[in-house]
């Protein structure tokens, strides 16, 4: 792991050493999270804050602020304004209903969310990946199960075209690279690929096929 990894992992643990002192449930961790208001606010939305503060086994993905910043401002306001809508299909995608701590994972393992889809697991270099994003932090326990921050968000296979819109219609397409920085093909199946656009954005993808 490089220093500037290093130290964004450390200064993100930092603001959750505040809310590990006493008992708490997966929405209290990310409820007293510095970097998850709007995954406190849209869970809050959608009605699941009294089920992720009950008893139970869940493993939450949370993906962090950056993540959603991503979205364009008008997706975001449309999915909050119907929080029983897509937006609980895709808080749903980020919770499992049994305990997964890292040291469960495995490379290749197939994980299935409350929203009934799958994910995949990858390890690689001590990088662990779920589906098209990265644990950033790992192994925040919680009284009902753990939370595992990330830095993308899980989208549902059916509802993947919301993450196409993060990309401005003005940005040009330049190629894609894999995580080593590899160019790869665009449409490569069962990896995570980074396309890079001539406005310097990237974005992210995990094209997964049966």
């Amino acid at each position: 792991m490089n220093f500037f990894l290093k130290l964004a992992t450390y200064t993100l643990a930092l603001s959750f050493i505040h809310s590990t002192t006493s008992a708490q449930s997966v929405f209290d961790i990310i409820a007293g999270s510095d970097v998850h208001s709007t995954l406190e606010t849209a869970i809050v939305a959608a009605d699941l804050d009294e089920t992720l503060s009950a008893e139970g086994t869940f493993t939450v993905f949370a993906p962090t602020d950056a993540a959603f910043s991503l979205v364009p401002s008008n997706v975001l306001e449309d999915l909050l304004a119907d929080p029983t809508g897509q937006l609980t299909e895709i808080l749903l995608n980020h919770v499992v209903g049994s305990v997964a701590m890292s040291t469960d994972l495995s490379d290749g393992l197939v994980i299935t969310t409350l929203q009934g889809t799958e994910v995949t697991v990858g390890i690689n270099d001590g990088v662990v990946t779920i589906g098209n994003a990265t644990v950033i932090l790992a192994n925040l326990e919680a009284d009902n199960g753990v939370v595992h921050v990330i830095d993308a968000i899980l989208m549902p296979e059916e509802i993947n075209n919301i993450s196409q819109l993060s990309t401005p219609s003005t940005d040009k397409y330049l190629y894609s690279i894999n995580l080593a920085g590899q160019r790869v093909e665009r449409d490569i199946p069962n990896t995570i690929v980074i396309d890079v656009y001539d406005s310097g954005k990237k974005t992210k993808r995990f094209i997964l096929t049966e």
